[in-house]
């Protein structure tokens, strides 16, 4: 990583902020994590809310305006995990510096990836996302397209 605004790379820094560094790493990878299984929860529930509407057939209105607020959470949704995994990706970027056992383990790993460079984060991050957005507007479209 250069030299950018004074950052220093992962080999300038010492014992102390190298572990403070990895701590960091996984703190933030714990929260992507966590934020990833909340969205999921929710997108979920919220989809089968929309889907049963707690009768058999539910107001157009209320399946349009979950439909919209789908929507909404999903785009919002994968904004905050793209922006998260940027953080993720510099810390590691970092990590890789400061530390070549780590440096060594990612290589190994990279060289065995199915997508090339797509790690899991970065395709958990815009999948699921994308896979709800896709879900919420031909729920939208079933719902509202004459003859769905």
């Amino acid at each position: 990583m250069p030299d950018i605004k004074g950052i220093r790379g992962g080999k300038e820094l010492n014992d102390d902020e190298r572990a403070r560094l990895f701590t960091h790493g996984l703190h933030e990878e714990g929260i992507f994590y966590n934020r990833l299984h909340f969205f999921l929860v929710f997108e979920s529930l919220l989809f089968a809310a929309a889907v049963a509407g707690g009768s058999e057939r539910p107001s157009p209105s209320f399946v349009g305006f979950v439909c919209i607020l789908g929507l909404i959470v999903s785009v919002m949704w994968w904004y905050a995990q793209v922006n998260k995994l940027i953080l993720l990706k510099v810390l590691e970027e970092r990590c890789l510096q400061a530390f070549a056992e780590f440096r060594e383990s990612v290589d190994l790993a990279d060289d065995r990836r199915l997508l090339g460079t797509w790690s899991s984060n970065r395709f958990l991050a815009h999948a699921f996302p994308v896979l709800f957005l896709i879900a919420w507007g031909f729920l939208f479209y079933a719902r509202f397209w004459p003859g769905g």
